[in-house]
Formats: C-alpha cells, sequence, structure tokens
C-alpha cells in the first residue's frame, strides 16, 4: 500500500494478480455480422475446428476480438495474392 493511500482500503484489482476482462467477446449473430457468414455456417465451422476460435458459455457460442483478428490475419496470409500476400 502505498502512503497516499487511507489504512484500511481494499486491495486493488492488480496488487491480487487478477485480470479485469477488458476483451470486447462477440456471440455468435454478432460474429456472422462481422464476418458475412451464416450462423449456421460458423457453427458448422466450430464444430469442424476451422473458424475463429468460439467457446460456450452456457448455450451460447462466444468468440473474443483477439481469437477473430488473429483468425482474420490467418485467412488473410492463407487467401491472399499480389505484392506482399
Amino acid at each position: 500500500m502505498s502512503t497516499t493511500e487511507p489504512p484500511n482500503t481494499p486491495a486493488s484489482m492488480a496488487d491480487i494478480g487478477a485480470i479485469p476482462l477488458t476483451v470486447r467477446r462477440f456471440n455468435i449473430e454478432e460474429l456472422s455480422a462481422i464476418t458475412g457468414y451464416t450462423v449456421a455456417s460458423l457453427r458448422n465451422l466450430h464444430r469442424q475446428g476451422k473458424g475463429p476460435l468460439m467457446y460456450r458459455m452456457g448455450k451460447r457460442l462466444y468468440c473474443d476480438e483477439p481469437d477473430l483478428l488473429a483468425w482474420s490475419i490467418k485467412q488473410k496470409a492463407d487467401t491472399g495474392k499480389g505484392i506482399g500476400a
């Protein structure tokens, strides 16, 4: 605790090693709107292990923004043509 904090101040999240959830999370409907794939196609890609990394929370599928970006970059590298591709 620093000298500027009053006594008995609860520890901040950084002090206890917790990582706050600041990553954007997309549900499958949002992912469909972003990628242009239908919800059914995204579910099929998920079953085959070919789409962006998705995970279940309860009965719903979600994709975190960094995972969507990584998949998008891989798609670009695998299918890009032209100078610099």
